[in-house]
């Protein structure tokens, strides 16, 4: 993922439209439309880095499948274990 396309022109459109709503409920003193507007500020940067992060995973896996396979591998170990260590404790009850 190059730095240029996150500071592309594209990008950062949606973040400007979103804060200027936060900005005029501050100006006319709406809390709520402040709220609203803060609320879809963090919700258009938490989809910004999804997609980032897809994009990320995505090249990769790509480039480096045997990595990714590994990744995945340990996860799933460390899920089982603590998987089954809960378990165990469930059934004394």
């Amino acid at each position: 993922m190059a730095l240029s396309s996150l500071f592309s022109a594209g990008s950062l459109l949606p973040l400007t439209r979103l804060t200027v709503q936060g900005a005029a409920g501050a100006l006319v003193g709406d809390s709520a439309a402040q709220l609203a507007g803060k609320a879809r500020e963090f919700a258009g940067k938490a989809q910004q880095l999804r997609a980032d992060a897809a994009s990320a995973v995505r090249e990769t896996t790509a480039t480096n499948p045997f990595i990714a396979l590994a990744a995945v591998a340990a996860v799933s170990f460390v899920a089982g274990a603590i998987w089954r260590a809960g378990g165990s404790r469930r059934n004394d009850q």
